[in-house]
């Protein structure tokens, strides 16, 4: 088992991976991200359009995928488990550290969980849809 990691920049490209993932076959995901994820639909038109086309929902959820809040700011204690749960998952300690910096400035971060077989390809679709950093974890098992 490995754990592929995309950080994202915007919302579309995102749900774009999610969308491309999940035409492969990929249905093992977690989204964490900026508050805005949690936002009401009809407060944004374009946010709405985005999410109606990619069945999102209030409760915390994009295309059926599990969307968690990330809480930003250098203190918060939750910057310090999250690197430590991504190491814990096989994530290389320098990305791990990167993808929890990326999520400080608000960036969105995509995490597949796949057959250590399908790992280059997951990777292959965050890049194509526009992760500004990706890694594949050490096999798990």
């Amino acid at each position: 088992m490995r754990v592929i990691g995309g950080l994202f920049s915007n919302e579309y490209d995102l749900l774009m991976a999610i969308e491309g993932l999940q035409e492969r076959g990929f249905d093992t995901m977690t989204v964490f991200g900026p508050d805005e994820l949690f936002r009401e639909p009809g407060s944004n038109q374009e946010w709405q359009r985005i999410l109606e086309s990619h069945k999102h929902t209030a409760g915390g959820t994009i295309s059926g995928i599990k969307v968690n809040p990330r809480p930003l700011g250098v203190d918060d204690p939750s910057a310090r488990t999250m690197t430590d749960d991504l190491i814990g998952m096989g994530v290389s300690e320098e990305e791990a550290s990167s993808f929890v910096n990326g999520l400080d400035q608000g960036h969105r971060l995509l995490l597949v969980h796949t057959k250590a077989g399908r790992a280059e390809e997951a990777q292959q679709v965050l890049q194509e849809q526009g992760a500004i950093l990706s890694a594949v974890s050490r096999a798990l098992d």
